[in-house]
């Protein structure tokens, strides 16, 4: 993506920015959507991470009604190619938007700080995860510099029109843009190559791990869209064209706040899509057969397979499902009942012990 420049003919990229966020939020949102009902209707086990995932949400809908809300006064269009009542509500709109973007992202580090904690990975893990709340929350109130602090009036921030006002030197507001950029990267890594090692100690199926790791890892996608913002905030604050400057970093902070809300959605939606897969194609992911479990477990039996670890089966972040390989259960109990001796019933019979192989032949 290129940054504008100051010249009148650039082409406009209004709705390059609209159609993109458009497209971008409706597929975060769908997911968050998604595992709001495997939570709430399917499991009923909701907790804080979901309560937090919600404000996220609500604060990413804000946000993209204030970036239409620009859109729709020629923001993505050149400043000299729009009346100046336009351009000064296109960049009002704008700044407010950095502010919900960054109530978004606190709220949803905090919602994958909260589902890490259920985890209970352990006292290490615990500290990484406050750490990384306090890094976040320190970062993203790095945006408040730029969005309210920069200019006396505040008005001055969007409409440079104003006679009188003072703004701090752009060095500073870029420095505060590059701290909110590298905490948000520093702790997306955090949150998801820590638990990686802890892993490790979870009692789970070898491909209920590997899920896991996987789904950690698509978390680093979000920090993918903060790395490919850098370039652009230095642009931003050194152009004269800030209506058209703007469109990439727009794109980018949309995509890196909804690329989190895919990743956190996506381990209690692993259920869901293992029972998708199952009445589409017939595929079991994960699981043993259906007679290795009845082998195990008996035909009609009432009995439900315990998990091997309570501590960590309570944590509704790991798959509801998440069942220890029964196929070793059930061979080490095969193993044990084969070795065991039983014995032999004896019968008194005249005041005399008799086996059942002499009562047979009638050996009294």
């Amino acid at each position: 993506m290129a940054s504008g420049d100051a010249t009148e003919d650039v082409p406009s990229r209004t709705s390059e920015l609209l159609y993109s966020v458009i497209f971008i939020n409706i597929l975060g949102a769908s997911f968050v959507v998604a595992r709001f009902y495997a939570r709430f209707v399917k499991s009923n086990a909701h907790g804080w991470d979901d309560y937090f995932l919600g404000i996220a949400l609500v604060s990413g809908i804000i946000t993209f009604s204030l970036i239409a809300i620009a859109c729709s006064h020629g923001y993505g269009t050149s400043i000299h190619q729009l009346a100046p009542a336009d351009a000064v509500l296109a960049l009002k709109a704008t700044n407010f938007s950095v502010i919900t973007n960054m109530i978004c992202m606190i709220f949803l580090k905090l919602s994958i700080a909260a589902s890490l904690l259920r985890l209970q990975l352990g006292r290490g893990m615990n500290w990484i995860v406050w750490l990384s709340v306090f890094i976040s929350i320190c970062s993203n109130a790095m945006a408040l510099l730029g969005s309210v602090f920069q200019c006396v009036p505040m008005e001055a921030i969007w409409n440079i029109n104003l006679p009188n006002y003072t703004c701090l030197p752009k060095k500073y507001v870029v420095g505060a843009s590059y701290a909110q950029a590298a905490g948000n990267i520093v702790t997306d890594i955090f949150f998801s190559l820590s638990p990686l090692y802890y892993l490790r100690n979870v009692k789970v199926s070898v491909y209920n791990k590997w899920a896991l790791r996987v789904l950690f890892c698509i978390g680093l996608s979000a920090s993918a869209c903060s790395v490919a913002k850098l370039p652009e905030l230095h642009k931003l604050a050194n152009t004269t064209n800030p209506t058209h400057a703007g469109v990439d970093i727009a794109i980018w902070a949309a995509a890196e706040f909804n690329a989190g809300l895919v990743a956190t959605s996506m381990a209690p939606l692993k259920t869901l899509f293992e029972k998708a897969l199952k009445c589409i194609f017939g595929i079991t992911a994960g699981s043993l057969n259906s007679s290795v479990k009845r082998a195990y477990y008996g035909a009609k039996s009432s009995l439900k397979p315990s998990r091997m670890n309570t501590r960590h089966s309570q944590h509704q972040i790991l798959p509801e499902e998440s069942e220890a390989d029964l196929t070793l259960v059930n061979l080490r109990n095969e193993a044990t009942e084969a070795k065991t001796e039983y014995p032999s019933p004896v019968y008194l019979v005249e005041g005399r012990s008799v086996s059942p192989g002499q009562l047979a032949r009638g050996g009294l």
